[in-house]
């Protein structure tokens, strides 16, 4: 049954037809659906999700925990595996599951990527454990706020030819001022 169908279907070849009838007899259980969804998955025809947008650029993940610092100095020079040491440490002691799996510097802030979304009150405790391992400093931690950006073309992220001075808002809307589709 399942060799006829598929041997009957516009384009179907003979192996396609062998590897239906394989599949079926595989799993005798399987409906006709199933079957053929079997045979797409490992044959890479599968239908693939929605294409994404090329003017959607992926920002901050929520799968992370954002310490800012204040003041002229910046990010302190704590080595970032002890404070990732510190921080999970402080974590398994209140009960918590979130893992800090990497600190690094983004931005002028550090980003501290876990294993998932921390609540309310594990951003708490990351907060308490940056604050007894940083002395001296006027910070925020907290969640981003953002998941994306929108990708304006044509609008460039730095206004110098070295790429080390972010654009402004001035900038920017001077570039988009310049836009054949500013509208």
């Amino acid at each position: 049954m399942y060799a006829a169908t598929a041997s009957r279907a516009p384009r179907a070849s003979q192996a396609k037809a062998v590897n239906l009838v394989q599949l079926a007899r595989a799993a005798p259980a399987a409906s006709p659906q199933a079957i053929v969804r079997i045979h797409e998955e490992q044959s890479g025809q599968a239908k693939r999700g929605k294409a994404k947008s090329t003017f959607m650029s992926h920002g901050l993940s929520w799968n992370q925990v954002l310490a800012q610092f204040g003041g002229e100095a910046g990010c302190p020079s704590t080595p970032f595996a002890t404070m990732q040491q510190e921080v999970n440490k402080a974590l398994i002691q209140q009960g918590s599951t979130l893992r800090v799996q990497s600190v690094e510097n983004v931005y002028g802030r550090w980003s501290l990527k876990t294993n998932g979304i921390a609540k309310p009150v594990e951003t708490d405790f990351i907060r308490g454990a940056i604050m007894s391992g940083v002395k001296n400093s006027n910070h925020w931690v907290g969640l981003p706020q953002s998941m994306s950006y929108l990708k304006i073309r044509g609008v460039p992220r730095y206004s110098d030819c070295e790429g080390t001075v972010l654009a402004t808002p001035d900038n920017i809307v001077r570039a988009i001022e310049g836009l054949p589709y500013k509208q």
